[in-house]
């Protein structure tokens, strides 16, 4: 087994279109990225997932504090 030092690069491309970023990740020796992939999770999301996610939370939270708030409301019964 080869001696190695840990080599990685990660290169973002950042994309004009709606298309998301284009990520690049390189090893230094192939035997090093077979080893490392295995305890490397990517979990990519583009700016309009996450856009659409805070907007979703936003609107249950309003939807769940509207509804508190007329269970409170003593002029509804």
């Amino acid at each position: 087994m080869k001696e190695w030092e840990p080599h990685l690069k990660i290169r973002l491309y950042d994309s004009e279109s709606s298309a998301p970023a284009r990520i690049s990740i390189e090893f230094g020796f192939k035997d090093a990225a077979e080893q490392i992939s295995r305890y490397i999770v990517l979990d990519i999301v583009t700016r309009e997932q996450v856009c659409k996610e805070k907007t979703t939370r936003r609107l249950k939270e309003n939807k769940d504090g509207r509804k508190k708030l007329r269970k409170d409301d003593p002029e509804v019964s």
